[in-house]
């Protein structure tokens, strides 16, 4: 990574960019956020509009409006007249056998809903836990799940801005918050929420390069206001089926294998770059230092003497191997008659 500066903080304007970023206000941070999802849905969004009361990213929010109307006030534990059908029909056939009152219980169990409907017709979602009492002529129930489900997404490769291929996968934590939606609306409510995730992470990460030098917003600096995106892209394609995105969190980031040693390489030449970057930097801070020092001092240093210090010194720090000390012969007066 390259360096901020004269390079003597140590660090990287990749890393400024991500304090930067972190230091954002709320706001700024759903404007960043709002500005993902819109180039990943293609479609505007408003940062400052609220999402549907029960789909937003407090996880304590009440949950939202149930789809369809209940047939009855509140759950009633005895419910014989389902409609005017099947009540002829149970009444009909209870004096010759007792089919009607033994398939007529419904048993709901905490953290589960029980969605019903009566020859086609939605009649009631039962949520309250214990054991009810229903007509069974025409009558058809599903039992949906309230629990938090947790789906990983396996690895998948996908080219990001700059057509690197890549190696992605993520994990998405949901819960059904209208059951009404989940029965009735859409077909094997799992796979749904997995495959629009795929779509999402695939639609998200292609929107970034992996990583970049100057600073700017990559996926490996960008992970919070991803995640962010990723709930929020996922929650508009699922909120017809009634589920509620806890969390969208990538899991795997990488490069594919194809291109992972050259990338590699890359990355190993660039650390070796940026270490002799910060090595000469010191050493030239070092060497003004010095010069500087020895004229406060009064040791006036004629241009050749500078620069053989110079030439010395960044040979000693700068060099990457010891250095061995040498002297010149030219610059010893040579005297035939000395024998000393």
């Amino acid at each position: 990574m390259t360096r901020d500066g004269g390079g003597d903080d140590g660090v990287s304007s990749c890393d400024v960019g991500s304090m930067t970023r972190a230091l954002l206000s709320p706001r700024e941070k759903s404007e960043v956020v709002a500005e993902i999802v819109a180039a990943a849905s293609h479609e505007p969004v408003d940062p400052g509009a609220v999402w549907r009361l029960g789909y937003g990213e407090d996880p304590d929010e009440p949950p939202p409006v149930q789809a369809y109307e209940n047939r009855l006030p509140e759950d009633r534990l005895c419910a014989c007249h389902t409609s005017p059908l099947a009540s002829f029909l149970c009444v009909l056939g209870l004096p010759f056998f007792c089919l009607p009152a033994c398939g007529s219980c419904l048993t709901v169990y905490p953290r589960h809903a029980v969605v019903t409907t009566v020859y086609g017709r939605f009649f009631h979602n039962f949520t309250t836990p214990g054991l009810y009492f229903v007509n069974p002529c025409g009558r058809e129930a599903q039992v949906v799940s309230l629990k938090q489900t947790s789906v990983e997404l396996t690895a998948v490769k996908v080219a990001d801005a700059n057509g690197n291929p890549l190696v992605i996968s993520g994990v998405v934590n949901y819960r059904v918050v209208d059951a009404t939606r989940a029965a009735l609306d859409v077909l094997h409510l799992g796979n749904y929420v997995k495959v629009n995730a795929h779509a999402s992470l695939k639609r998200v990460a292609s929107l970034y390069p992996y990583e970049t030098r100057d600073g700017s917003p990559s996926l490996k600096s960008e992970v919070e206001q991803l995640s962010r995106a990723l709930r929020e892209l996922l929650q508009r394609k699922t909120a017809v089926s009634g589920v509620k995105i806890v969390s969208f969190e990538l899991s795997d980031l990488s490069y594919a294998a194809e291109v992972a040693p050259m990338m590699l390489v890359r990355q190993q030449a660039q650390a070796l770059i940026d270490a002799r970057s910060t090595i000469v930097a010191a050493s030239v801070s070092i060497v003004h230092g010095a010069l500087s020092k020895l004229e406060d001092k009064g040791h006036a240093l004629s241009e050749r003497e500078k620069s053989k210090l110079i030439s010395n010194m960044m040979t000693v720090l700068a060099g990457e191997s010891r250095p061995l000390p040498t002297l010149s012969l030219s610059d010893v007066a040579f005297d035939p008659h000395n024998r000393e």
